[in-house]
């Protein structure tokens, strides 16, 4: 069996991102993602720590936040109830480029309507124009160099506050854990093969450094390591 390489990013298409993959298997895989996200992404964690808390600790009672390539949404609408829970007002933009996604999203989000949803491609998301917070979840990932300089350069200058993207550390560990999980519960859906290729996509620290210099953002947004196998971008807006 060929040993699986780490020492640099994948470079190929996941399944999901495919125009004309398996649209069962790719819904299917919309809804693992909530699970996933759930046990696996910190993603709960680290919006708290960097978004809710602080916007409450300031006593401001609403704002609003962009969420790049959001599939399923179960994280806008995590944010939408604990908002609610505590009398804050969260107006949510949620973008896709994948119609298919948005068609199950909009069914997810039926009772959201703090949520909206878009067709948009991140890499001309400035158009859209400004938001309290930009975020993302395992959407870095996707791209290549170019795109995420674009991207990290539109969301510094779209944000009136922070920005959060939250990203998965390309680890051999990680790789070997996930496929035991993946290979035992997440069937019938794409969770498997895109699970496994989006952890050799995933970053080591000095790959997204030079992402962010290239970016000319060095001064505005930091890298940090995080446990579970996370890597996240956070910068405060100017």
């Amino acid at each position: 069996m060929r040993k699986t390489d780490f020492s640099h990013r994948a470079v190929e298409p996941e399944l999901m991102d495919l125009p004309d993959s398996d649209e069962p298997r790719l819904l299917q895989t919309l809804a693992q993602f909530a699970l996933l996200n759930r046990l696996f992404s910190s993603s709960r964690w680290l919006i708290r720590k960097y978004i809710l808390d602080p916007q409450m600790r300031a006593g401001k009672t609403g704002f609003s936040l962009l969420d790049i390539g959001a599939g399923g949404c179960d994280i806008p609408i995590w944010i939408v109830q604990y908002c609610r829970k505590r009398g804050v007002e969260a107006r949510i933009t949620c973008i896709d480029n994948d119609e298919r996604v948005l068609a199950y999203a909009r069914k997810q989000c039926a009772d959201y309507p703090e949520i909206t949803l878009l067709k948009h491609d991140a890499r001309c998301m400035q158009e859209l124009g400004s938001f309290d917070y930009i975020f993302a979840n395992h959407f870095l990932h996707h791209l290549d160099e170019g795109s995420i300089t674009a991207v990290l350069q539109q969301s510094v200058d779209m944000a009136n506050r922070d920005i959060l993207f939250n990203d998965i550390y390309r680890s051999r560990i990680g790789y070997w854990l996930y496929t035991l999980y993946a290979g035992g519960f997440l069937h019938k859906s794409f969770a498997f093969y895109d699970g496994r290729l989006s952890i050799r996509k995933g970053f080591r620290v000095e790959e997204l450094r030079q992402c962010v210099q290239a970016a000319a953002l060095s001064d505005k947004v930091k890298i940090r390591r995080k446990a579970l196998f996370r890597i996240i971008l956070h910068g405060l807006a100017a």
